[in-house]
């Protein structure tokens, strides 16, 4: 049974009859209740659905960065899945293999210029993420230790000081953490 909230004219969650009511980043949705869910599973929608669990099990391991990086341009959806729908559309090939290029993977878009020149150095023992100045040249990132010998992809954003603004990603490459 739905619950009306505001009066006649507020939304409403739950179902009513053939009509289901629910709300979303504080706006009300009413859709009509499914008559039946065809799913027949075609070679088309097998190969969507598969990319879409690629896509979504690779932006759950950068869901605290892309809620920063992407909250601004993921207009009426979540940072999540405007980050899902462009690996998706851009960055994961065709079967058989769905390849992904790493290079077409956003995980922040804005309008901060970037600096002109971008070097990574990543080593075992240093930490400086919050306290990046600009100016300074340069930063140094702690990972776990047991992170020794493994092999990660790496991209680079920065937001300014006041975090309202924020530059594209960028991917920087494939490394081996020594």
């Amino acid at each position: 049974m739905g619950t009306i909230k505001q009066g006649i004219l507020g939304g409403f969650n739950g179902k009513v009859g053939t009509v289901v009511g629910s709300s979303w980043k504080g706006e009300a949705y009413m859709r009509g209740l499914a008559q039946h869910v065809k799913n027949p599973k075609t070679e088309k929608q097998l190969e969507q659905r598969h990319k879409m669990d690629i896509a979504q099990k690779f932006m759950k391991q950068a869901l605290q960065f892309i809620n920063l990086g992407l909250k601004d341009v993921a207009k009426k959806q979540s940072p999540f899945n405007y980050a899902v729908r462009q690996m998706v559309n851009n960055a994961i090939g065709d079967a058989p293999d769905y390849t992904i290029d790493f290079s077409k993977i956003v995980l922040s878009r804005g309008i901060l210029t970037p600096p002109s020149v971008q070097i990574m150095y990543v080593t075992m023992t240093d930490i400086d993420l919050n306290g990046f100045i600009r100016s300074v040249g340069s930063s140094h990132v702690r990972l776990p230790d047991d992170w020794e010998g493994e092999h990660i992809h790496a991209w680079f954003a920065m937001r300014s000081a006041d975090n309202k603004l924020i530059t594209n990603s960028e991917y920087l490459g494939y490394y081996e953490l020594e």
